[in-house]
């Protein structure tokens, strides 16, 4: 891309517990319950929200849900998989 062609964004969605609070420092906090390095987001809004309802079933926890804009850049370098059914992507800490 030429420096005066804007980047192309994708959007992709997240569903956070009750936690949505230890987020506001950074997604990436050394947490024991969590990812380190990385954070998984569903590339639409129903994946997420199935995959909070399926997190919900298992302690009670109200989730949210977060839609994020991701650049190409970071998108095409980011590694997509299947869970639980629904098309994910892991996306590294340094992005």
């Amino acid at each position: 891309m030429s420096e005066n062609t804007p980047e192309k964004i994708n959007s992709v969605s997240r569903s956070f517990r009750c936690r949505i609070n230890r987020y506001k420092k950074s997604w990436f906090e050394d947490q024991a319950w969590g990812y380190e390095t990385v954070k998984l987001f569903a590339l639409n809004y129903a994946d997420a929200n199935s995959f909070g309802r399926l997190n919900q079933l298992y302690d009670g926890l109200p989730f949210f849900i977060v839609k994020v804009a991701v650049t190409d850049k970071v998108f095409d370098v980011s590694f997509r998989f299947e869970a639980d059914g629904m098309d994910t992507i892991s996306i590294e800490e340094k992005y």
